[in-house]
């Protein structure tokens, strides 16, 4: 049993995480904490914790850190139910108690936002007196899951913890650039020069950095299109170096296919003005295609889970593709064009049908599922159109500004000269409450 409780002492709630961690199947582990959370009825116990346990924060901080590790994202009333005590209790919560806090709250997207923002306004407040590692732990909390907008936070933190940086470890100062880039925070845009700046040193021009801290480094300087060329052939040459290291981390392989891609096409967009040889980008190509077979494997698979589960706000992708296939038009989901996620492929979609109703013949050709398996088909720029619906997690928090992933993703799609059409989670309830397939297509059009 790796989850007991005492029935008459809260403290006692016990949830042995070291035997998650060091498992080979850990979601296989969290499934059976989650039935013995049933069979002893420990959302019953957090309820009565939440009713009765209002003059103990420290307990509380305890609970909403187990709390949140054992329900399900998709069920958050106890998350509910136990963050309400952190309306009244944020401003009297010392530094631990607020860190613990803050660090579960930011990471969920709760039903109510009000809780998030009194906690957003106190983490504000203390910002100046948190040590650093705390504010870069609350950083990438509050990037993971928040939905409230906490783009004037992010103005004000970010040169707090550039002052006090000294004491930051290298993986550290690659969270702090992976956050910035995140948030697409250009207005600290030189904070982050300072930073990658001070990484540089930290590492010895990266001759000491891990593998992992580069390949968000590159991740990062892509995202905000710094192309220095001395950091680029230094951080270049570590991934270089340990190239045979990449296949085991897909993430931070998926970080240094899309920084390369993007260099590669700023440079086709004769946007550099480098001094290297033919030589050294010819490495970069090699590395390119070394890297597809994996991290094509790796992106089919994770589109292919995509596929099944809603996505942003709640949008069934199912739905999705038969409402773009009732507009009359050849449809493919869940495409990898030029490395890239698309969400659908438009095949053989032509402009000049826009100013006319589509034919009522197109309404009776039969609506095919959504497939079985995610297939590679090619993309012709000239007669296809991509197709991205951008939920919130596109968004940086509950802003309308696009996350830094999401814009470059657009911005190289574009420079090579590719169609695209972005349709955000509103825009797309709008077309399928419409009544008619005519409706439909004049709103999608």
């Amino acid at each position: 049993m790796i989850l007991t409780k005492d029935q008459h002492d809260y403290n006692t709630f016990i949830v042995d995480y070291s035997h998650i961690e060091g498992a080979k199947d850990k979601k296989a582990l969290l499934e059976m904490l989650r039935k013995q959370c049933e069979e002893i009825g420990v959302a019953d116990y957090f309820n009565r914790a939440a009713d009765e346990l209002t003059d103990s924060d420290a307990t509380m901080c305890n609970l909403l850190f187990s709390a949140r590790r054992i329900f399900p994202e998709d069920n958050m009333q106890i998350m509910d139910r136990l963050s309400s005590h952190f309306l009244t209790a944020a401003k009297r919560l010392d530094t631990k108690h607020f860190v613990i806090a803050a660090y579960e709250l930011f990471h969920v997207a709760l039903t109510s936002d009000e809780v998030q923002l009194i906690m957003l306004e106190e983490f504000q407040s203390r910002a100046s007196k948190l040590p650093p590692f705390e504010i870069i732990n609350l950083l990438w909390s509050l990037t993971s899951g928040n939905r409230v907008d906490y783009l004037n936070l992010l103005n004000s933190v970010f040169p707090i913890v550039n002052q006090n940086k000294s004491g930051l470890l290298p993986s550290q100062t690659t969270t702090v650039l992976y956050c910035m880039a995140k948030c697409n925070n250009v207005e600290n845009l030189s904070v982050f020069n300072e930073i990658v700046e001070y990484f540089r040193r930290q590492t010895m021009h990266f001759t000491r950095a891990k593998q992992k801290d580069v390949c968000v480094l590159l991740w990062a300087l892509a995202v905000f299109e710094v192309y220095k060329e001395d950091i680029w052939v230094e951080a270049v040459g570590n991934i270089f170096a340990n190239k045979h290291l990449l296949g085991n981390n897909p993430p931070n392989q998926g970080q240094v296919v899309n920084a390369l891609r993007s260099l590669q096409i700023a440079r086709q967009s004769n946007l550099l003005d480098w001094k290297q040889e033919q030589a050294f980008w010819d490495k970069i190509d090699s590395l390119l295609d070394e890297s597809k077979p994996k991290f094509f494997e790796n992106r089919l698979i994770a589109r292919q889970k995509n596929f099944q589960h809603r996505i942003g706000d709640k949008v069934d992708p199912t739905e999705v593709y038969s409402l773009l296939r009732q507009t009359g038009l050849k449809v493919i989901p869940e495409q990898i064009v030029d490395m890239y996620n698309i969400d659908y492929v438009i095949k053989d979609f032509k402009f000049e049908a826009l100013q006319t109703t589509p034919d009522k013949e197109l309404w009776k050709e039969k609506l095919a599922e959504a497939p079985a398996e995610v297939k590679h088909v090619p993309c012709d720029k000239t007669r296809d159109v991509l197709v991205e619906v951008d939920g919130p997690n596109h968004f940086v928090g509950g802003s309308q500004r696009l996350q830094g992933g999401t814009l470059m993703k657009r911005r190289n799609l574009s420079r090579l000269g590719y169609r695209l059409i972005f349709l955000t989670s509103p825009e797309l309830r709008e077309i399928s409450r419409a009544a008619s397939p005519s409706a439909r297509w004049t709103l999608f059009c």
